[in-house]
């Protein structure tokens, strides 16, 4: 694995094409699994990011590797509660950037706890958690629809 440094901005509406491209990967989609109904529904994406892009609660941030816009992540409430979430492109998986991109973000955002959650299966992204400090607190069943079905989700707390 390949150790390098991303950087994290502000998103801004020039990036959504990006974003768009990324979640039409259906191998992303599958590992994701708590996605989107249709991936290459562009309006319906349009509208998601828009709701997201006008709420000044939701911390928003583009993930880049030197020029290039490879991701992002997101903390927003959920019940109450801070969760963090972050996709990243598939041609930038195994390289470290995840981890990287949540260590700057977590140092950025002093809020805790924080919350997060991956599907049970996603054992890299679960991995990345543990490895920024998020303690496992619990799995729940819920509908995946990138998969079509109920899966196990993994719940993750970081209060440090």
């Amino acid at each position: 694995m390949r150790s390098q440094t991303p950087t994290l901005r502000p998103i801004v509406p020039a990036d959504l094409a990006v974003f768009f491209a990324q979640q039409l990967d259906p191998v992303a989609n599958q590992m994701a699994a708590f996605t989107a109904a249709d991936p290459s529904d562009r309006p319906a994406f349009d509208a998601h990011w828009q709701r997201i892009l006008s709420d000044a609660t939701i911390v928003k941030r583009s993930i880049f590797l030197e020029e290039v816009l490879v991701g992002h992540i997101l903390s927003y409430v959920e019940s109450g509660a801070r969760e963090v979430c972050y996709w990243l492109g598939r041609a930038y998986w195994g390289q470290g950037l995840a981890s990287a991109a949540l260590a700057l973000f977590l140092a950025e955002m002093k809020v805790r706890p924080l919350h997060a959650r991956a599907a049970s299966d996603n054992l890299a992204s679960i991995a990345i958690l543990e490895r920024a400090g998020f303690v496992r607190t619990g799995t729940e069943q819920a509908y995946a629809s990138a998969r079509g079905a109920e899966i196990e989700e993994t719940l993750f707390r970081l209060d440090r």
